[in-house]
């Protein structure tokens, strides 16, 4: 970050989306979008009762300032077009269709907030996103589709 006025900054990216303002020398400027989205780092087997884990890249960084970014992060996963319900925890996947976000703590941030090192989401599917073939796999963070990825249940 830099507006001309301060030195060079560093500013922290958190899951969404931006607009970048960008101006050269010549007093030309102009607005880029910039999306900050999960990269997924692979896909667990699915068990007997369908259930199965997406890995987030450990440098996906969730911080937020405002309380627990496991709380208002707005998360959605879609598995074969089918949109699948939230809970808070493992405990709560009784059911087909649902999911729930966890994270190993790291720490706190210098202002109380939680700082988490690697982010998982827990997903209980169907027999029929979990059936022998390759299921479309989606997940969405504030706004942000991660990269496409596919559950291959041989």
């Amino acid at each position: 970050w830099q507006d001309g006025l301060t030195p060079a900054q560093t500013v922290a990216l958190f899951p969404g989306s931006y607009m970048v303002a960008i101006e050269d020398d010549g007093g030309r400027s102009g607005f880029v979008p910039l999306l900050v989205g999960a990269y997924i780092t692979g896909l667990t087997a699915p068990d007997p009762q369908h259930r199965f884990d997406i890995a987030l890249s450990p440098s996906f960084d969730i911080a937020r300032d405002n309380g627990d970014p496991l709380k208002w992060l707005d998360v959605q996963v879609i598995v074969d077009g089918q949109v699948y319900t939230r809970f808070e925890t493992a405990a709560m996947l009784t059911a087909d269709r649902r999911f729930c976000v966890t994270a190993t703590p790291s720490g706190m941030s210098p202002t109380g907030a939680p700082l988490y090192s690697a982010v998982t989401v827990h997903v209980r599917g169907d027999a029929a996103a979990t059936a022998t073939g390759a299921h479309p796999v989606r997940l969405v963070i504030e706004g942000v589709e991660s990269n496409p990825v596919w559950l291959e249940v041989p």
